[in-house]
C-alpha cells in the first residue's frame, strides 16, 4: 500500500511539473471532493451560501415519477429476475464468475464523465504501466495492433471513443487479442460488441452522486458555453435543454438514450451494476482504488 501511494504521489508530481498545468485543475477538483467526503457534504455547503443555494434549487427541481414513492429501499433484484440485454448478459462476465482457463477476459473501464475517473486512470497508466485501449490511439490506420508510447503512457493504436474507431478495433480483434491490459471508454454498449461469449469483458466503473455530477457539468458549461454564460443553476435546469444531465447512467446501461424511463429501466440498470460491475465511488477514491486492486 505504501509503495502504491508513493507511486501515485510521484505520478501527480510528474503531471503537475510536466503536464503544462493541465492536471492541476483535476488535482484541485480531487482535493475539493476529498474535503467534501471528509467533512460532510452538507457541512461544507452550509459555509458557501451561494453553492448551498444552488444545491437547494437543484433538489427542489428534481422530478420524481409516481412509482418512486414505493422505492424507499433497494429491492431484492435477484428475486425480480430482471432480464438484461443480450449483449450485456453474454459479453460481460458476472463479477462472481471465475475466469475459465484459455479465455481472454479484458478489463473494461467505463468512464462516467465528472466522476473522478481520471484519478484511477492515472494510476493505471503511470503507476501500473498498463497498456490501455482508449482515445489515445486515434489517427492510426495500421492494419495490425501496435503498442505505442507517448508522454509516458502506453496505448494500443485504436480509438475506443468513437463508433468508427470501435468498428476498426473490432476488425482487428482488439478484445480477444490480449494486447491491451484495459479498455477505456465513455461508450458502453458499442464497446461490448468487441467481446463475445468466450472472451468477455470484466467491467468496472467509478460512480458519483448524480446531483453532484450535474452541478459539476453546470459549472463547466458556465465557462465553456457562451449560451450558458450568466445563467443561474435554476435557469440552466429550465433552459439548458440537452446540456442538462438526464439519468445518464440509467440511459447508458439500458440503451434507452431518449424518451421516458420507467421502473423496468431502473431495475435493469441496477441489475447490470449488481451483476456485471465492480463499482467504486467518487466520494471515496482511496478505497475505490483498493477495491479495484
Amino acid at each position: 500500500l505504501i509503495v502504491a501511494l508513493l507511486c501515485l504521489a510521484l505520478s501527480f508530481a510528474f503531471a503537475l511539473f510536466y503536464g503544462e498545468g493541465k492536471f492541476g485543475l483535476s488535482l484541485t477538483s480531487f482535493a475539493y471532493e476529498r474535503k467534501i467526503a471528509a467533512g460532510g457534504y452538507d457541512q461544507l455547503l452550509d459555509k458557501g451560501g451561494k453553492t448551498n443555494h444552488y444545491m437547494n434549487a437543484a433538489e427542489e427541481m428534481v422530478f420524481y415519477p409516481d412509482w418512486w414513492a414505493g422505492e424507499k429501499e433497494i429491492p431484492d433484484l435477484a428475486a425480480k429476475n430482471v432480464q438484461l440485454l443480450p449483449i450485456v448478459e453474454y459479453n460481460v462476465a458476472d463479477v462472481e464468475d471465475e475466469r475459465k482457463e484459455g479465455r481472454v477476459e479484458t478489463p473494461f473501464y467505463w468512464m462516467v464523465p465528472r466522476s473522478g475517473g481520471n484519478v484511477v486512470r492515472t494510476i493505471m497508466n503511470q503507476c501500473l504501466r498498463f497498456v490501455e485501449a482508449s482515445e489515445l490511439g486515434a489517427g492510426s490506420d495500421e492494419e495490425v495492433l501496435l503498442v505505442e508510447e507517448d508522454d509516458g503512457k502506453r496505448f494500443v493504436n485504436v480509438d475506443t471513443s468513437t463508433s468508427s474507431g470501435l468498428e476498426r478495433a473490432k476488425t482487428l480483434d482488439l478484445a480477444t487479442s490480449g494486447v491491451p491490459d484495459v479498455i477505456i471508454s465513455t461508450i458502453f454498449h458499442d464497446v461490448l460488441a468487441l467481446f463475445n461469449q468466450e472472451n468477455r469483458a470484466r467491467a468496472f466503473v467509478v460512480l458519483r452522486h448524480p446531483l453532484e455530477r450535474a452541478i459539476s457539468k453546470y459549472y463547466s458549461d458556465l465557462v465553456t458555453d457562451p449560451e450558458v454564460a450568466g445563467m443561474t443553476l435554476t435557469q440552466y435546469i429550465r433552459e439548458g435543454g440537452a446540456r442538462v444531465e438526464n439519468n445518464y447512467v440509467t440511459r447508458f446501461l439500458t440503451g434507452q438514450y431518449g424518451g421516458a424511463l420507467g421502473m423496468h429501466h431502473l431495475d435493469m440498470a441496477r441489475e447490470v451494476l449488481r451483476r456485471k460491475f465492480v463499482v467504486g465511488l467518487a466520494s471515496d477514491l482511496p478505497r475505490t482504488v483498493r477495491v479495484f486492486d
